[in-house]
């Protein structure tokens, strides 16, 4: 049993509790239990449990599996709501990727009965209860797909309103949700934020050190002040940080006018084990991800200094399109030109 996957110990404690030996589907479920990671954001998971190859190394089928393990030996009633809304988290952020993992999601959610009965004695919808600074959002503005928008004005929006919302779900219930918020300001005043997802940008200037008989290319660091000269040769290097995976992702880096980027052309790029689409118009460098994993990634691009002066640093904006309330952003900046 210790050489099995996740899955087939999943699998064999289903056939031994099928075949009446419950003491030992019970161990193996209790051995599983304790290598288990059980977080109020991501519900209860395994952290081994990654995307491979075949059926059998599909996330979303082996934690499907792990949950009816579980839910037949007779645990109890949070902890099976606590892989459920893991399957759930999961779906936040990506795609179950595939038909199979789909239909395995789904019989492990609603495959009991338990969760539609429950809906069908509390009516055929019910919709989580949401007050913003005390005022409660209309129940019929959240009809259809459940996306709000609301607006503030400048004097009404304040840092004690988004210290002030409360979601309420009713009983027996799992949901998640989002928030996030829009606003325009200064690119030089903006502070980085995050959710889930980091990003930090930093610029370098490139400069040519002589070792011996070849030159090589180092990056300095350009500090706040420090002024570039017209025909320098600088790199912009972003760094991703995610707690989880992330679907349909686009990196969006605003430059500075002073800045022209030395490769042009849209295509396909490879960067720290990723392929990403690379498209560039005259004030946006983007790059276009299928998927990001859970982990730290550095991105990289290269630029020539074109005009002299004062100009913003634009912010580099991570926005996850599947999963907007996942963006994030760095802070702006300034540059410098002689």
């Amino acid at each position: 049993i210790k050489e099995m996957t996740l899955y087939g110990k999943a699998s064999f404690a289903i056939v031994l509790n099928m075949k009446g030996d419950e003491k030992e589907a019970k161990s193996i479920v209790e051995s599983l239990r304790q290598s288990a990671t059980d977080t109020e954001e991501l519900g209860l998971y395994w952290k081994g449990n990654q995307d491979g190859w075949g059926r059998y190394g599909n996330a979303i089928c082996t934690h499907a599996m792990l949950t009816k393990a579980f839910n037949e030996t007779g645990c109890d009633a949070k902890e099976l709501a606590d892989l459920r809304f893991h399957l759930i988290s999961k779906k936040e952020t990506t795609q179950w990727n595939s038909t199979e993992s789909t239909l395995a999601a789904i019989d492990a959610l609603v495959g009991d009965g338990k969760a539609t009965s429950d809906l069908r004695k509390k009516g055929n919808r019910t919709v989580a209860t949401i007050k913003i600074g005390g005022t409660k959002v209309d129940a019929k503005r959240m009809a259809g797909d459940g996306y709000v928008k609301i607006h503030y004005n400048k004097e009404s929006f304040t840092p004690e309103l988004c210290n002030n919302i409360h979601i309420e779900q009713p009983a027996g219930q799992e949901g998640i949700g989002g928030i996030y918020i829009a606003y325009d300001a200064p690119y030089s005043e903006i502070t980085s934020g995050k959710s889930g997802i980091e990003v930090k940008k930093k610029m370098y200037k490139v400069v040519i050190a002589n070792d011996g008989d070849d030159d090589k290319e180092m990056l300095q660091e350009i500090k706040e002040g420090e002024k570039l000269k017209k025909g320098d040769k600088v790199k912009i290097v972003m760094t991703l940080r995610s707690d989880r995976d992330i679907d349909f992702v686009q990196v969006l880096d605003l430059r500075a006018a002073c800045l022209e980027p030395v490769r042009k052309r849209p295509g396909m790029e490879w960067a720290d084990g990723k392929f990403y689409y690379q498209s560039i118009t005259d004030s946006e460098y983007s790059m276009f991800f299928d998927h990001i994993s859970k982990g730290t990634r550095v991105f990289e691009y290269t630029l020539h200094v074109t005009q002299s002066g004062e100009y913003t640093q634009g912010i580099t904006k991570v926005i996850p399109h599947y999963c907007p309330a996942f963006s994030a952003n760095s802070e702006g900046g300034k540059v410098s030109v002689e």
